[in-house]
């Protein structure tokens, strides 16, 4: 068999793999093994165009004449090897040229067409929702079919290919081509995309014409793409890899859906954030959306800066007198819950049934107080929970209309695992031209000296907290100063005593218990409601402690570790999630309380959490809560560090409230194979 060679214009993707543009340099030699003698004895033979139109196939018999086999389906661009045969004489008529081309012609039947896909024979339709193939294969010369759907859904863009010509080809018999930009499920992980390109091959231009323009059509009809967006690179995080990244990856996935994309590389810690805050309404109207190309920190930096722009002017947190206030009325929460049911108690043992005047008088008093929606605490300036000048208010309108997508270039990638499913930078690319949205719950959390941040993964106290706050010096070792760190700290074994006060779910937020988050997810679909409609997160956590007063549960331990996790929080480290049953919108916080333990029992909770995922309940040492808000107060002189998505905040006195579907991101969720359906 001859050697080919194949000339192809490529734009390196993802890891090795490329996106290629077919071009033509000569025709294919035929890989039989010819000879002047063999070639002149064919041109003598009746059926000597059929053999020339299928020579492509060497295991293919020779088509009957006037059979739909017989139809000239070309194969694959390719350049000519030097062991060519000769080209075929005009030995033949004009009539038989004329058949020739005549069953070059694509069939026909109910709308599809014979041509050749990726080389293959194959019967192609155009429908209405995207492209519909039937392939027609031989394995071991046994006749099989598979078929094939592609929607334009899932569809970058199509452009017609130079036509095929060369030496086996009469004049006239010309392969028309049309790829189709789109790509593949991994095997064994279906969340895994990879590039492709689907190759259209037949003899008439006037079928694959019209079907590039029906395509770019139906594609530039898909409503939920996005035209214009802005991307921020974080040449310093994780690897190193981001600009890289985002040339070999990204911008050729952008470019092929016709995106324009404005690119501005991060140069400190809180650059983008400052970028976005401080951007005029009118560019930043500009703008589909908002992407982040390196580590989980750029992402919840560019989620913070718009939701800033969202929320209302510094100065709706509470201050120190205040905080000192609010801590005060727990403490008298606490007691009266005490005491509430105490009184209770001994009413029900009375004699009578019914319930006594001073138990009556409890429940009103009780009733009271939470129809004031008060613990005492001091009202806020009315005007602070609104924005400052019609100006502000359109620039939060714009910032609430934004997407924003992750392309993974950091150390763990949590959120782009917890989105896709997979660390694939060419995945979450693909995700984003393409359209795909989900929403994403925030949670917020006010500190006691006043400053406020947000946060969408996790935020962790105690031995989580101590390793991001003894990591950071050590950034120069990349992904492996979190082990190193962790080690260390397990050795330390240390504990806090802190007074944790929750406000548990409410029964209809678990009936979704147990179930994992998936795409499609029926549970986050209903968080699409409160998308660009949430306000709520505009205000202080700290009046979440003014809501179901007499359901807050109070709790004061040594703590090794306390986390308020957001979202599943998948990664590398934990493929089931660090909250297993997490969603990405369904407005709860997986509250995880680690007591003073062993240095064996704290390890046993990390491979719980690496190898599982956590679940609601009691677990020994360590309870995991669904809740809505959490107030944390340290108590005593020695304290951690509260680490919220990376960052360290200033005071480790906080309240959180989660808000549900704030914020809108370019993902569909994880995707798995139907055998791999979780329950």
């Amino acid at each position: 068999m001859s050697q080919h060679a194949r000339s192809a214009s490529s734009i390196p993707l993802f890891e090795g793999q490329e996106f290629q543009t077919p071009s033509v340099v000569a025709a294919p030699a035929c890989p039989r093994p010819t000879s002047p003698e063999r070639c002149a004895s064919r041109q003598r033979s009746s059926r000597v165009l059929h053999v020339a139109a299928e020579c492509d196939d060497p295991l293919a018999p020779p088509p009957r004449r006037g059979s739909r086999s017989s139809l000239g389906i070309g194969a694959p661009a390719k350049a000519a090897g030097t062991g060519a045969a000769p080209m075929l004489g005009r030995a033949n008529s004009s009539g038989s040229g004329a058949r020739m081309q005549q069953q070059l012609l694509p069939g026909s039947a109910e709308g599809a067409v014979a041509m050749k896909a990726d080389g293959h024979r194959a019967t192609a339709t155009l429908g209405s929702t995207g492209i519909s193939i039937t392939y027609d294969i031989k394995h071991c010369c046994i006749p099989t079919s598979r078929a094939e759907h592609v929607p334009f859904s899932e569809v970058l863009s199509a452009e017609l290919l130079p036509p095929a010509t060369g030496m086996w080809r009469l004049p006239g018999t010309r392969l028309h081509r049309l790829v189709i930009w789109t790509f593949r499920r991994g095997a064994s992980n279906p969340a895994a995309w990879f590039p492709r390109q689907l190759v259209l091959e037949t003899a008439s231009e006037g079928v694959l014409d019209e079907w590039q323009q029906r395509i770019s059509a139906a594609v530039a009809r898909e409503p939920r793409r996005p035209r214009r967006l802005l991307v921020f690179v974080n040449p310093f995080g994780g690897s190193r890899r981001a600009a890289q990244i985002w040339q070999n990856v990204v911008k050729p996935v952008f470019d092929k859906a016709g995106i324009k994309s404005s690119a501005v590389e991060t140069q400190h810690g809180g650059h983008a954030r400052s970028l976005l805050t401080n951007m005029p309404g009118d560019e930043l109207a500009g703008y589909d959306g908002v992407v982040a190309i390196g580590g989980d920190g750029l992402f919840h930096e560019i989620i913070n800066g718009l939701l800033e722009l969202r929320s209302v002017p510094a100065g709706t947190s509470l201050d120190k007198h205040q905080w000192a206030e609010l801590q005060a009325h727990l403490e008298e929460a606490a007691a009266a819950d005490a005491a509430a049911a105490a009184v209770a108690a001994a009413e029900l043992q009375r004699q009578g049934g019914a319930a006594s005047a001073g138990a009556q008088q409890a429940a009103e008093a009780a009733a009271t107080l939470v129809k004031t929606g008060s613990f005492g605490l001091p009202g806020l300036p009315g005007g602070a929970r609104h924005m400052r000048g019609a100006a502000h208010r359109r620039t939060g309108s714009i910032a609430a209309s934004l997407r924003v997508g992750h392309i993974p270039a950091g150390s763990t990638d949590a959120v782009a695992c917890t989105l896709n499913g997979t660390r694939s930078a060419f995945t979450a690319a693909m995700h984003i031209a393409l359209g795909d949205g989900c929403p994403l719950d925030v949670l917020r959390i006010d500190s006691a000296n006043g400053h406020h941040a947000f946060a969408t993964c996790m935020v962790s106290y105690g031995f989580m907290g101590d390793v991001m706050a003894e990591s950071e010096n050590y950034r120069w070792l990349g992904p492996l100063r979190y082990d190193m760190i962790g080690t260390k700290m397990l050795a330390a074994n240390r504990s806090y005593r802190a007074r944790i006060s929750y406000l548990p779910a409410e029964p209809d937020q678990l009936a979704a218990a147990g179930k994992v988050c998936t795409a499609g997810c029926d549970l986050c679909r209903l968080g699409r409601e409160h998308i660009k409609l949430q306000n709520a997160f505009r205000e202080a956590s700290t009046r979440s402690l003014t809501r179901r007063r007499s359901e807050w549960v109070h709790i004061e331990s040594e703590f090794a570790g306390i986390m308020l996790v957001i979202m599943p929080c998948r990664s590398e480290k934990s493929v089931q999630g660090v909250a297993k049953y997490g969603h990405r919108s369904d407005g709860l916080i997986h509250l995880v309380m680690v007591k003073k333990c062993s240095r064996l029992q704290y390890l046993r909770f990390l491979l719980t959490l690496s190898n599982t995922g956590l679940a609601a309940g009691e677990h020994g040492f360590f309870t995991v809560v669904p809740a809505v808000a959490v107030h944390v107060e340290p108590v005593g002189g020695k304290e951690s560090h509260w680490n919220a998505d990376g960052e360290l905040l200033p005071n480790n006195h906080i309240t959180a409230e989660v808000h549900r579907g704030v914020i809108e991101v370019f993902a569909r969720g994880v995707e798995v194979g139907p055998s791999k359906t979780p329950a």
